[in-house]
């Protein structure tokens, strides 16, 4: 059975929620028609038969590895960064070597992260967590799903503990405007130009004693949303196979999404007032999908506005 999972989010403006397997209402996409929705539940682990490889990541203790964390996907080589698309399942595994003398471990549990940062901004938007393994009932989290079974005593030798998590749908975000708002998870964003980066890691966690530090084994994965937009236009169709510039929003109503314009106010060469209506039209399907115009009196101020 598919339950809500724990989120977190570091935002004054907003609060986040995972969206379960079986809501109604579906995050937006791209479709046939912009106005429906797209099945996103159909099981995309077939899509790709790829065989799975395995990514492992270790902490390493007087030269032996005591935590493992093993990662399945379809990469083409163990060398690539994990990589998963909508609907997939991070499978794997937690393994822990502990001495002959044992060791008070209070849980070892599995989460997966994802994250939003600029220079002045850090939002995490997704959270889900599994608990592996409990000792301490007062550890135990009967709110995540599949809680494991409370295990007392010291743990010794090797241990090692499957898990499955399936990645959701999307989040549904609470605005300032105090309404939900559903919103695919967002494609990874890591290009080292960009200011602006969303990851995601999957993050091993081992909780021990009260006098002791937790330890933390982590592996970034890149995340892509899966999803197929409609066909253009018929006159974005025919401006492309004939290689004719494309047709305006005035012509091609159907190929664009109109805004509507807004009015820019400032001051020319620091001296004259000037004023100009802005407008941006939005292309569908097209490599160059922005499209703006400026209106004013005089040609030269729309120039350098542009």
């Amino acid at each position: 059975m598919s339950l809500p999972d724990t989120m977190s989010i570091d935002s004054d403006t907003a609060s986040v929620q995972i969206l379960p397997f079986d809501l109604n209402e579906e995050p937006p996409l791209y479709t046939q028609d912009r106005d429906a929705d797209i099945d996103i539940n159909a099981d995309t682990h077939m899509l790709d038969s790829r065989l799975l490889k395995e990514h492992d990541y270790h902490l390493v203790r007087n030269g032996k590895q005591w935590l493992s964390l093993s990662l399945k996907d379809r990469a083409r080589t163990g060398d690539e960064l994990p990589h998963f698309t909508q609907g997939s399942t991070l499978s794997g595994s937690v393994r822990l070597v502990l001495g002959p003398k044992g060791a008070v471990i209070r849980s070892v549990s599995v989460s997966i992260i994802g994250e939003l940062t600029s220079p002045v901004y850090y939002s995490r938007f997704l959270t889900m967590t599994r608990q592996l393994y409990v000792s301490d009932v007062n550890d135990l989290d009967t709110s995540l799903p599949d809680p494991p079974e409370v295990s007392e005593g010291k743990l010794d030798g090797e241990h090692s503990w499957p898990f499955a998590i399936r990645l959701p749908k999307g989040i549904r975000i609470v605005l300032s405007d105090k309404e939900g708002h559903n919103f695919l998870l967002p494609p990874t964003l890591s290009k080292h130009a960009s200011k602006v980066q969303v990851k995601y890691k999957l993050v091993a966690r081992v909780k021990k004693g009260i006098l002791s530090s937790d330890n933390r084994l982590e592996a970034e994965f890149d995340y892509t949303p899966r999803f197929r937009p409609s066909q253009p236009s018929i006159l974005r169709q025919i401006a492309t196979m004939e290689n004719q510039p494309l047709v305006g929003p005035d012509e091609d109503p159907a190929g664009w999404k109109v805004l509507d314009p807004i009015v820019l106010r400032g001051k020319y060469l620091m001296k004259r007032l000037i004023e100009a209506l802005m407008s941006n039209n939005q292309a569908f399907h097209c490599s160059s999908p922005v499209l703006c115009s400026g209106y004013n009196d005089t040609s030269h101020v729309v120039h350098y506005m542009l």
